[in-house]
């Protein structure tokens, strides 16, 4: 294989000499798959080679690399890279196992990328609700929503749920595909259910946060153009006093129109181009007035595979702990935990309450959470001796980590802390 700006790697046969093989001829390399020309034919070739290779540590990410360069160039029909990539995929995990060469925490790099790439590249039609309806279906049983300690629903439930209240949103509101729905709530059981079903309907969401000023929530309702608001029971008197001006309809969730939404009967996913807005996202407006950021159904899913490659890339992804408003980071994580059909839990006690937090964290087995630095600060501060065991990363930006406090949060609780900016 020739990687970009490299020499041809001579890759090593697995049969009992270990002899290397020759280098590959010019005209069965992946020089086409590089330029974008490539055949399936071509493609074809290649993935039959690389599943006679014996995969090395040096190899492994140009593997990986060469199922990107086949799959933003093969030429129609894409179908037959889809195939491709499913058997070359196979063939990667087979060489994995008892490979030494190849250290087992990269393994979930390769299935991630592989089957993200199969659909960020080939498939032009995306709608990231379709990762709903996938974990109602195979994992139906898995736990999906939980207050505190107590499970809400599972996540055929939770699917269920969000296709009916998708019909009702097209139906009862008269939405079409594109249309922009804004979430003005505090952390609640349904704002995942009203992420999906926004989506699952073809609309954009535009996710408030809760504790912005009323000039703030007017300047952002009317710059999206929302035609419609769901908003907190605390929040929903303001919300009504802008209806005039800036748009027709505010609903309370939890109260009687919301669950009036759950007697339609479930729609049929809407289907969306991969670069149609999906989530509206609004920065603080630290500099000025709050911009809006538009956010792509690839780049959500692009987002949650690098998630997994990048930021927490060991599995299983079990739970979501939102300690922080599901407006920013907390939310966005969401997503890559739906894909695995991971748990999403809500603290039961408004704020930030650390005690609350570490007792989740002794309940919940391989819990994430993102939080500001002020938060670790504030746990660390209020540590009272809690098994922290089952805390699996604590992901962290929106501010800066002193050195110290960074120091503090490694040693009490281990290499758990992943830094990040620029989410939204």
């Amino acid at each position: 294989m020739v990687n970009a700006g490299s020499q041809p790697v001579t890759p090593t046969m697995k049969d009992n000499s270990e002899k290397p093989t020759p280098a590959l001829d010019q005209d069965q390399d992946n020089s086409s798959i590089m330029k974008g020309s490539a055949t399936p034919k071509e493609v074809n070739v290649a993935a039959v080679m690389w599943k006679k290779i014996r995969l090395t540590k040096a190899n492994f990410h140009q593997a990986s690399r060469f199922v990107l360069e086949c799959s933003v160039s093969v030429t129609p029909p894409r179908t037959l890279y889809v195939g491709l990539a499913s058997i070359f995929m196979s063939a990667v995990l087979e060489a994995c196992r008892g490979n030494r060469d190849v250290p087992a925490d990269e393994t979930p790099f390769i299935v991630s990328g592989t089957i993200g790439h199969m659909l960020i590249c080939v498939n032009p039609s995306m709608n990231i609700a379709a990762h709903m309806i996938r974990a109602g279906l195979a994992y139906r049983d898995h736990p999906a929503i939980a207050t505190g300690t107590t499970l809400v629903r599972n996540y055929g439930e939770l699917a269920e749920r969000v296709a009916r209240i998708a019909t009702a949103l097209k139906q009862t509101y008269g939405l079409k595909p594109g249309d922009r729905i804004a979430l003005m709530l505090f952390n609640c059981p349904e704002y995942v259910e009203l992420l999906y079903a926004a989506w699952h309907a073809g609309l954009v969401v535009v996710p408030i946060n809760a504790k912005l000023h009323p000039n703030e929530f007017e300047y952002i309702l009317r710059n999206s153009g929302s035609r419609l608001c769901f908003a907190s029971s605390e929040l929903e008197a303001v919300a009504r006093s802008l209806t005039d001006t800036v748009m027709a309809t505010v609903v309370e969730v939890g109260g009687t129109d919301y669950n009036r939404l759950l007697e339609a009967d479930p729609l049929p996913l809407v289907t969306r181009s991969a670069d149609d807005p999906a989530w509206l996202f609004y920065t603080s407006g630290t500099t000025g007035q709050p911009k809006g950021a538009t956010l792509s159904h690839r780049n959500l899913v692009a987002m949650c595979h690098c998630y997994f490659a990048d930021v927490d890339p060991v599995s299983p992804w079990s739970a979501i702990l939102h300690a922080a408003p599901m407006s920013h980071g907390s939310g966005l994580y969401g997503l890559a935990f739906v894909m695995q059909a991971g748990c999403h839990v809500l603290p039961e006690r408004p704020g930030f309450d650390c005690a609350e937090i570490y007792a989740l964290i002794e309940h919940w087995p391989g819990i994430a959470f993102f939080a500001a630095p002020t938060m670790v600060r504030r746990l660390l501060d209020q540590y009272a001796g809690s098994d922290t065991d089952n805390l699996k990363a604590i992901i962290y930006g929106g501010g800066p980590m002193y050195v110290e406090d960074c120091r503090e949060a490694l040693e009490r609780f281990g290499p758990k802390l992943t830094q990040l900016y620029g989410q939204g």
